[in-house]
């Protein structure tokens, strides 16, 4: 899965950034992204909604966007959650700020429009924000609208408490007469102020399962379904038990489906390795969608024992596996063949086998007879052994060159079974065998020139 990019729309410029990672937290996403040149740059979300991207610096101390980088949950592109906030083919508009606010009062409450101003502290001088913020609450109050003022008030008291307009607000008394409703964090508060309410209760989100409930059921009840699963998976990565992996697994597996359901479960897996329940729900995912190499890596690392319904699929898959792509350390390798000698033995035997042609493209033979310690004795591995063994021998032995280019062909060593049988041509000069070996294996790699002229001195040698 490719790293997905975005196109930015600058004026009459257009230019495209890399995607790297998404970070959740409260109301807002903040993606990371570079350009050609590797410099960074920040596109925010307001929920599932773009607002602007900027060009990265210096995060203030306790700004939104320095405290999503703190304590929200990052997720690494290639993302399924990031692919289904961004979208690569239409590009995003880079606002001037002068020109950004006043459109967000067109199509946010003004509550909204100061939250939404408070993610780009940052990036604008916080007395500039507060001085446009003061216009909207102005300008409910000319309207008679006082509790939207106090809604304001409460975003504020939260994003500039040390402000003197701010703390000015907080003896107003038109205002004492709204502070019993956020005495109770209840259906009238969610109703009436969900900004407050959402706050609230991320706060509380990893010391409180009732505010994590309370906050999952508001942000179903809106829509954001990224954003419930990310706290979920954040909840999980704290309380690592299988209730909680159960809860957020079938989240999950309600929004997503194939591969981009296995790659959320490799997401958990990244966070929380230890957790079974996961590791063999992971498994699983490895050998329906037929990813071998992942699945062998999973049983080596976390010493998998396979269900009986797994080692039939697994059996299936491992005939295509192809070692080179697995992250599996050459060390564990031999000790988790062992393993599946025990379960799928007439797979084990080529896994084996596969394994011996990969090393033989870079460790000597004796490399080798040293890492098949683990499997000897194994009777379905001996004769693979025995193998190797003999080509240890044959390799001292040159009137032998004929039998040890045979071995390294059967490991699909072509170069030094070529090696061999030249070899051996030119020690008997007499004998077809190796003649014919070598039109053979020059067909195989499709040097058809080369076939063709072994071919023809074999025919002359037999004939002679």
């Amino acid at each position: 899965m490719s790293q997905p990019k975005v196109t930015i729309k600058d004026q009459k410029q257009q230019y495209t950034l890399f995607v790297n990672r998404m970070t959740v937290y409260k109301q807002g996403k903040i993606v990371e992204c570079t350009d050609d040149e590797a410099e960074q740059y920040y596109m925010f979300f307001y929920k599932q909604k773009y607002l602007n991207v900027v060009k990265a610096k210096a995060l203030k101390a306790d700004s939104y966007a320095q405290s999503a980088l703190d304590k929200g949950i990052t997720f690494h592109a290639p993302h399924p959650l990031i692919d289904a906030t961004i979208s690569e083919t239409e590009p995003y508009k880079k606002h001037l700020f002068n020109d950004l606010f006043p459109k967000l009062k067109q199509k946010y409450n003004y509550e909204e429009v100061t939250l939404i101003a408070s993610f780009f502290e940052s990036f604008i001088k916080k007395e500039q924000l507060i001085k446009f913020i003061k216009t909207m609450f102005y300008e409910n109050r000319r309207n008679g609208k006082m509790f939207a003022c106090y809604r304001i008030y409460r975003v504020l008291a939260n994003f500039a408490p040390s402000n003197s307009f701010v703390r000015s607000l907080a003896s107003t008394l038109d205002f004492k007469k709204f502070e019993p409703l956020y005495e109770q964090l209840n259906t009238s508060l969610k109703e009436k102020d969900p900004i407050y309410y959402e706050q609230v209760l991320h706060d509380h989100l990893h010391d409180d399962d009732e505010a994590f409930q309370k906050l999952s059921q508001f942000l179903q009840e809106e829509e954001r379904g990224i954003d419930d699963l990310a706290i979920s998976i954040q909840k999980f990565e704290k309380d690592q038990t299988d209730t909680w992996y159960t809860f957020v697994q079938h989240k999950i597996k309600f929004h997503f489906q194939g591969k981009a359901y296995m790659q959320l479960l490799e997401d958990l897996f990244s966070r929380v390795p230890s957790n079974e329940m996961l590791q063999k729900d992971l498994l699983d995912q490895y050998v329906q969608l037929d990813c071998p190499e992942k699945a062998l890596n999973l049983i080596a690392t976390q010493h998998l024992d396979l269900r009986e319904d797994q080692l039939e699929s697994f059996n299936k898959v491992l005939s295509h596996i192809n070692l080179e792509e697995s992250d599996v350390k050459t060390e564990e390798l031999n000790t988790v063949i062992a393993t599946l000698f025990k379960k799928i033995p007439n797979q084990a035997v080529l896994l084996l086998e596969k394994a011996i042609k990969m090393l033989m493209k870079d460790q000597s033979i004796s490399y080798i007879q040293k890492w098949l310690k683990p499997l000897r004795g194994i009777p379905q591995a001996d004769p693979i052994i025995e193998k190797v063994d003999q080509m240890q021998v044959l390799q001292d032995e040159p009137n032998k060159q004929l039998e040890l280019g045979e071995l390294y062909y059967e490991f699909n060593q072509m170069n030094e079974a070529i090696e061999c049988f030249s070899w051996e041509m030119e020690l008997h000069d007499q004998n077809p065998k190796p003649v014919q070996w070598l039109s053979k294996i020059y067909n195989e790699l499709g040097q058809s020139h080369e076939a063709k002229a072994y071919q023809k001195l074999y025919v002359d040698m037999v004939k002679a």
